[in-house]
């Protein structure tokens, strides 16, 4: 077979790095692993080979090294010549090509999540499975990965009808209104007392960032473009779930919203009556959220300005949790180790803004405790306010 034509894009794009190693200390699986191959610089120069003639060899090395790069971008952070590491990953993952290694089962959600009409009903069937008593077929399924890692499923949320009030989309994705339904409901009931009239998409959609994730460019492409199409009305699309935030804003632009981000310019602080009282919370901040400063610091904010509400701070090696997009469904050995650092965690309940991260938690130490809930943000705020 001919080697494939050299990838000038991809070869402009590592050829950015200096290769100082100032990313090194901050990246997760370099800390764990302690080689090369497992840092953002020697995965650059093994893309940036990979890219030039096809001459290295895409073995089972080469991809180990690419694949468990969760994609955390905290090098990208710390980066002196602005790297878009995140960029060249997607692209090294789509020259490696379709992963016929994969669980099948992961195979089957990445072909379907393609095709957000047949992920909704795939989920909807799932659903009313667990609520009808698995099949034998369904609790195999559910005795290893990728279906141990996900939850039960609660009903899909859909938002109550109203005529009044401006009208803002509550931006549900492929797994948000079903996987995350408790904080669609708790969004739509604060957007509602601020006098918001919620609307659902016109249609099933996904922002296609987890497929971008695992190389597959050209179908996310597709599915950002029908997002026009998902939202037709000229009204603020709010974002609830931080790891579509980046997708749903490049698809829509200035429509796009980080949820938090708008509550806060809306004032909700002081439109609303807060309960008496205390509780206290893990908070932990999702790697989507540290690469989007004014995001984060919008989502900071408006916790803080919850009265009573007191937050802990997770240990501090454990800012990335190992969920790396959909690669938590595969309970790789490094995603287990990252999240086995939150085990010197008190014992209490968690907040996380990112849907894949909290899946990820409630399949671990927060599903075995007895404090076992792991919430988002809006959850713990609604929580707050007097009815």
């Amino acid at each position: 077979m001919a080697a494939p034509a050299p990838d000038s894009e991809l070869l402009r794009l590592t050829d950015l790095c200096v290769r100082c190693g100032l990313c090194l200390p901050h990246c997760p699986t370099y800390r764990i692993a302690r080689e090369e191959g497992e840092s953002p610089r020697g995965r650059i120069a093994l893309a940036a080979a990979l890219a030039a003639d096809g001459a290295l060899k895409a073995d089972a090395t080469l991809r180990r090294h690419l694949d468990q790069c969760l994609l955390c971008r905290a090098c990208e952070q710390v980066c002196p010549a602005e790297v878009p590491f995140a960029r060249i990953m997607s692209r090294a993952r789509e020259r490696l090509g379709p992963r016929r290694d994969r669980p099948l089962p992961y195979r089957l959600i990445l072909g379907l999540l393609a095709r957000p009409r047949l992920w909704r009903l795939a989920l909807a069937l799932l659903h009313a499975g667990e609520r009808l008593g698995s099949s034998r077929l369904l609790a195999s399924l559910r005795l290893r990965p990728p279906l141990a890692i996900l939850p039960r499923l609660p009903p899909r949320w859909r938002p109550r009808r109203a005529s009044d009030g401006a009208a803002v989309y509550l931006f549900e994705g492929c797994s948000t209104s079903r996987l995350a339904s408790d904080a669609c409901r708790a969004a739509e009931a604060i957007l509602r007392r601020l006098g918001f009239r919620v609307l659902a998409a016109a249609k099933p959609h996904c922002c296609g960032a987890a497929l971008r994730h695992e190389g597959l460019l050209q179908p996310a492409e597709r599915l950002a473009k029908a997002l026009h199409a998902a939202f037709p009305e000229p009204v603020p699309v709010l974002v609830l779930d931080s790891g579509c935030l980046e997708a749903v804003r490049n698809a829509l632009g200035e429509r796009a919203q980080d949820i938090h981000t708008f509550l806060l310019a809306e004032d909700l602080p002081r439109r609303v009556r807060w309960k008496e009282g205390q509780v206290e919370a893990l908070l932990h901040q999702p790697c989507t959220l540290r690469a989007e400063p004014s995001a984060r610091a919008a989502h900071d904010r408006l916790l803080a300005s919850v009265p009573g509400l007191v937050l802990r701070a997770l240990p501090e090696r454990a800012h990335c949790c190992g969920a790396g997009g959909l690669q938590f469904l595969l309970a790789s050995p490094t995603s287990l180790r990252l999240r086995e650092e939150l085990d010197g965690a008190p014992e209490m309940p968690l907040i996380t803004a990112n849907v894949g991260c909290r899946a990820w938690f409630t399949a671990g130490r927060f599903a075995r405790s007895g404090s076992g809930r792991v919430y988002h943000p809006l959850e713990s705020i609604a929580e707050r306010i007097e009815r």
